[in-house]
């Protein structure tokens, strides 16, 4: 028998038996790759790019996800970043040395790191925060985790607010430590600092120290802080090195006296860490008694203190804001993309790299509006229509990297956000109109990982404040 006859037609008789049994031993081994290329496809086998990382799809907070937990540490200094090997989140030691961008990485080094560490002070105590440009850091406490799908940042928090950062994104999540946690007790708990399921080896009163430090040292300063619920409960505690949580579960049954553990956890900082007590801004409206918060404070109204961005509780459920009972207190303003009080860009999920043109689109849509705004409104005062706070986020993932859509990639085939917002901040003219050139046309709040001090200039020297 001879395989594929139309083949060896016209081949000599010697050559067609030879042609015919080395297609017989060649069809052992592609019905082999068939087979398992079959096999894969039905899903005996996970394979994963490397540059593909679900970390940012809410399957991963769930627990029995892959992962490994760090080993246990009694030093009050973060624990050193252990290795991993989650092909979904690749090895990056120090991945701002691949990447060339003029706006990024030097937040926290040269002659002009403390530069910014009062530049609110020569602003009006009149001046609402609204008809400001305040920059800020997406994933805040990231710079420990040594995985490039999470590490958003090269700057601990102390350097960043050195260096200007006014506006923080702090993520935290329930711990439960199951070698001291009897799950029966309703706490108190520890709120620790995650991206996702990646532990930032910070817990939320590590936060808090460092903003009351340096809010005491810099009193003429304000942070606003987004304070989200990152995911549901999870194992680990405090003492965690930094890296990839694993999760049995056991955590999402913890009891709470309010329904919702991540509001007991937050209540019992507030009654018992001095740093929140003294520093967190309260609203007359809350202190009398009203429902809601009715307008964006002044600077005079927050010197000195943390302007909270409510995203709390999410879990379980029934507590989430869809649905959200009127009972759960309000502790600032409740985070929404669109309410009376935020205006908030947050366009981060990209498939690749060219749909990085398009959250330049969102972003610059977004600067625009705010100078608008303070433009339209007289903004040298809290004159005008109640204002809206916009927050633009410059930071992207999911079919990129997050260093990459700040900065661009290694081989410079696309230019970053950081440095689309950079030079267009800096040009100035057109933030208003196409030839509006007046160099007070602040941009609200402006999140980026990744910063660096030209960005930080680029935009604190938009407040009117800062050029007189």
């Amino acid at each position: 028998m001879v395989l594929f006859p139309h083949l060896a037609a016209g081949l000599p008789q010697s050559t067609r038996i030879t042609w015919s049994w080395r297609r017989r031993f060649l069809i052992i081994p592609v019905l082999v790759i068939v087979g398992f290329v079959a096999f894969v496809y039905m899903g005996g086998v996970d394979i994963v790019p490397a540059n593909y990382r679900p970390a940012f799809d809410f399957s991963a907070l769930l627990p029995g996800s892959a992962g490994s937990s760090g080993s246990s540490s009694t030093s009050s200094a973060p624990p050193a970043v252990p290795t991993f090997s989650d092909p979904r989140a690749p090895i990056s030691t120090s991945p701002e040395k691949d990447h060339h961008s003029t706006y990024s990485f030097d937040i926290n080094g040269g002659p002009d790191k403390d530069l910014f560490s009062d530049w609110m002070a020569l602003a009006p105590d009149d001046l609402s925060l609204a008809h400001m440009s305040i920059p800020g850091t997406h994933d805040t406490m990231t710079h420990n985790i040594d995985l490039l799908g999470y590490r958003c940042q090269n700057a601990d928090l102390d350097k960043q607010l050195m260096g200007g950062v006014r506006y923080l994104d702090i993520r935290a999540r329930v711990q439960i430590d199951l070698t001291t946690d009897d799950l029966v007790s309703d706490g108190p708990r520890t709120l620790g600092i995650y991206h996702a399921r990646a532990y930032t080896g910070y817990s939320f009163g590590d936060v808090l120290q460092t903003v009351a430090g340096f809010l005491d040292a810099h009193p003429s300063e304000t942070i606003v802080m987004r304070l989200k619920e990152e995911g549901p409960p999870i194992n680990g505690s405090a003492h965690d090195a930094a890296g990839l949580t694993a999760d049995d579960g056991t955590a999402l049954n913890v009891p709470s006296k309010s329904g919702a553990p991540f509001l007991d956890a937050f209540e019992n900082y507030l009654q018992n860490d001095g740093h929140l007590q003294s520093h967190l801004f309260q609203y007359a409206e809350a202190r009398e008694g009203a429902v809601g918060v009715q307008h964006i404070p002044t600077l005079g109204e927050l010197r000195g203190k943390v302007l909270l961005l409510q995203e709390f509780p999410y879990f379980p459920q029934s507590m989430s804001y869809t649905g959200r009972p009127s009972a759960v207190p309000m502790y600032g303003i409740p985070w929404y993309l669109e309410s009376d009080l935020l205006a908030v860009e947050d366009k981060w999920i990209m498939r690749n790299l060219d749909d990085l043109d398009g959250k330049w689109d969102a972003v610059k849509a977004s600067l625009r509006a705010a100078a608008k705004q303070a433009v339209d409104n007289k903004a040298d005062a809290g004159s005008g229509p109640n204002p809206k706070l916009y927050l633009s986020h410059l930071s992207a993932s999911i079919g990129v990297t997050p260093i990459d859509a700040a900065t661009g990639p290694t081989n410079q085939s696309t230019e970053g956000i950081n440095d689309r917002t950079g030079a267009f901040v800096d040009r100035g003219k057109e933030l208003y109109s196409d030839d509006y050139a007046d160099v007070y046309t602040p941009v609200g709040i402006v999140m980026a990982d990744f910063p660096g001090m030209r960005l930080m200039r680029t935009l604190i020297k938009r407040n009117k404040h800062m050029n007189t």
